[in-house]
């Protein structure tokens, strides 16, 4: 396996230990889905050397390679009227190689040294720039027809809903809902995409309590397509939209604005996002306001958007390079703002999730489509780096506005975007 640095070693044996084992019989508890895996991937892992942990990655990989081609010659067999291959082999010649346990013992060290160090150095997100909760305690204020929805909101939840017309990624053909129970009005509709790897009923599993409740609470209806399942890649931007078709033909009509959307995603789920964000066909025909995405994956097919888009990316990110996503957010000619976090991982933990991906997603969410001056304020005080800040300040001239993300106060009036530009500099 080719060298690679350490962060990008650490973040393929996060993602590698969570889609190898999760939910595997075989993994004897090295890293499955309730916890642990979690934990791989959160942490920022120690090994006695960088070979070993490329050895570890490097297998890994192998295996979920091996069982995603297991699962496409059983479906491809199946679609051809055949007999499956034997359970255990590839295609009843090749046997499906069982985890080796010195791998599994070097993983399970690595895990245990990592949770040690975590604990040494104390709080994880200490030194996290933060943004105060965003969940709703007064009316939103109502512009044309989009909802109020006011203090402890009841959210209706619907998962495994069975969805015909998917074409973009292999089943389950599946989608959820989530929307407040009671509006005034209709509510405004996101359209999540789910990372690689996270589809099926980790949809539900992993954003439902961490971003979905949340957003419905805010006042949005939340859709997210199940598939893809938990190892098949695929372009998702299609899956994304249909979901809106669905819901525009759903019982939830009637309770949603399908004027305006926000396209939303993490990692592959991200790209999807700003593949349709940069498609005018699809902005148009889905009321697109805005894209928001964690950790896109921008090595290729992200498209340049063109509609404001948020980018929050990790340094730690090992698989969805943040620079890679900052050149996609330097070619958008639209408003845009781009939070570089110094210590999220590819894969964030259900605490960060809470305390710093939602919360600037709800910000982003809530000013874009509100207009809600507060939330513009935290979400670009957060971020290092937008071209907001003027436009926020009147000033309608792309040149003009500030790279710098400032909010516009009574230390730099923005009587000229120019001078305004100057001060902040």
């Amino acid at each position: 396996m080719a060298a690679m640095g350490r962060a990008g070693l650490l973040g393929l044996l996060a993602s590698a230990a969570c889609l190898a084992c999760a939910r595997a019989e075989r993994c004897e508890g090295a890293a499955r889905a309730d916890g642990a895996c979690e934990a791989t991937a959160a942490s920022s892992l120690g090994f006695t050397s960088a070979e070993e942990g490329e050895s570890v990655a490097g297998s890994l990989m192998t295996q979920i390679m091996t069982r995603k081609q297991l699962e496409r010659s059983a479906r491809e067999a199946r679609e051809e009227g055949k007999a499956a291959p034997p359970e255990g082999s590839i295609d009843g010649k090749r046997p499906l190689p069982h985890p080796d346990a010195s791998e599994l013992a070097a993983l399970r060290r690595a895990v245990k040294e990592a949770l040690v160090q975590s604990a040494a150095e104390g709080d994880p997100l200490e030194g996290f720039p933060g943004i105060p909760d965003q969940e709703s305690k007064e009316p939103i204020a109502d512009e044309g027809n989009l909802g109020q929805v006011t203090g402890q909101v009841k959210v209706t939840v619907e998962t495994d809903i069975a969805i015909e017309g998917f074409s973009g990624c292999p089943g389950p053909n599946k989608g959820n809902i989530y929307l407040p129970a009671k509006a005034e009005g209709k509510v405004p509709i996101i359209m999540f995409a789910h990372a690689f790897g996270a589809g099926g009923a980790a949809v539900d599993e992993t954003h439902r309590n961490d971003l979905f409740i949340p957003l419905a609470k805010m006042g949005f209806a939340v859709v997210a397509h199940q598939t893809g399942g938990q190892l098949d890649y695929c372009d998702s931007s299609h899956d994304q939209t249909h979901m809106y078709n669905w819901a525009k033909n759903s019982t939830y009509a009637a309770r949603i604005d399908f004027g305006r959307s926000i396209l939303m995603g993490s990692s592959m789920g991200g790209r999807a996002s700003l593949k349709n964000a940069a498609d005018a066909h699809a902005v148009e025909k889905y009321g697109v306001v805005s894209a928001i995405v964690v950790n896109a994956h921008c090595t290729f097919g992200c498209g340049v958007p063109i509609v404001p888009v948020h980018f929050v990316a990790g340094r730690r990110d090992g698989i969805a390079h943040w620079q890679a996503t900052k050149k996609v957010f330097e070619s958008t000619h639209k408003n845009k703002t781009f939070g570089l976090l110094p210590r999220l991982s590819h894969i964030p933990s259900t605490r960060e999730w809470t305390k710093l991906v939602t919360p600037r997603f709800q910000a982003f969410a809530r000013c874009d489509m509100f207009g809600h001056a507060d939330a513009c304020k935290n979400a670009f005080d957060a971020d290092f780096e937008c071209t907001y800040s003027c436009a926020y300040c009147d000033c309608s001239s792309d040149a003009d506005r500030t790279q710098k993300c400032k909010n516009c106060d009574d230390s730099c009036s923005c009587e000229s975007c120019s001078r305004c530009t100057e001060h902040l500099m």
